[in-house]
């Protein structure tokens, strides 16, 4: 049996009381949103956090509408460029409702994934020295949510599993005072734009990339020139270009279609 001792829930409510009104006050008292940053990373080093990220995202398409964050510009690069977002267990998760999990990197095997990018990823985080990360998302239930990770050096495992409700209050001021513009733009980052095109639209790019016109596009494709037309018009809203030229170029810079 187990007993609920209410003077150690008493003790450590009164342990958390104080920093956390200290906390909230450091994070609001600053002049600007560069300056409360900065006091957001100087608290994470008092808990022995090496890296934050504070974003709000819909996890269901894949899109981050902001994203501020004090890791590895390089390893952010490889994130958003492989699309780990896709597969990252915290994002997937928590993906519905508010909640927590804490996640070892560099502890999957890869028979035991769905997905290699899900391997790739949890053991590419323990490369760039992200042993554990303390992960939280707030709001409304609903595929849209704010999502604050705090990440950690490998050797503070056991410490940080021991001291989780800390980190949890520090998680939840985080998400309540940092918002899109607190940190400096070079820290700053967006999901890359996601583009999709029909089979048709690639057609006519790719014909026009091998320097095809419109009616010799319409004979090849065994359509009218006017609809061919209209695809070019529909690659275009889709690829939120101005002309088909630069729809053509967005297009071979995202692999869309080949020359």
């Amino acid at each position: 049996m187990v007993v609920h001792d209410e003077t150690q829930d008493t003790e450590r409510r009164v342990g958390l009381k104080n920093p956390l009104i200290d906390a909230l006050n450091a994070l609001l008292t600053v002049p600007d949103g560069s300056a409360r940053w900065s006091v957001a990373q100087k608290l994470a080093d008092q808990l022995g956090v090496t890296s934050i990220l504070v974003g709000e995202a819909n996890v269901q398409n894949s899109e981050i509408f902001w994203l501020s964050t004090d890791m590895d510009p390089n390893w952010m690069e490889q994130y958003l460029t492989e699309g780990y977002m896709d597969v990252d267990p915290a994002l997937v998760q928590l993906s519905q409702s508010p909640g927590r999990m804490v996640m070892p990197s560099g502890s999957l095997h890869k028979d035991k994934v769905q997905s290699l990018r899900e391997w790739e990823l949890n053991h590419a985080l323990r490369d760039y020295g992200y042993g554990l990360l303390h992960c939280s998302r707030f709001g409304q239930a609903g595929a849209v949510g704010k999502f604050v990770t705090l990440c950690h050096d490998p050797s503070e495992t056991d410490h940080v599993m021991c001291d989780l409700s800390r980190r949890d209050v520090f998680a939840a001021l985080l998400a309540n005072t940092i918002g899109p513009n607190t940190l400096p733009i070079p820290e700053q980052y967006h999901s890359p734009p996601r583009y999709v095109l029909t089979p048709r639209q690639r057609d006519v790019l790719s014909l026009l990339a091998n320097g095809y016109q419109t009616a010799r596009i319409a004979e090849k494709l065994g359509v009218t020139e006017a609809t061919v037309t209209l695809h070019f018009i529909a690659a275009r809203k889709a690829l939120g270009a101005n002309t088909r030229e630069q729809a053509l170029v967005i297009a071979l810079q995202h692999g869309l279609i080949s020359l």
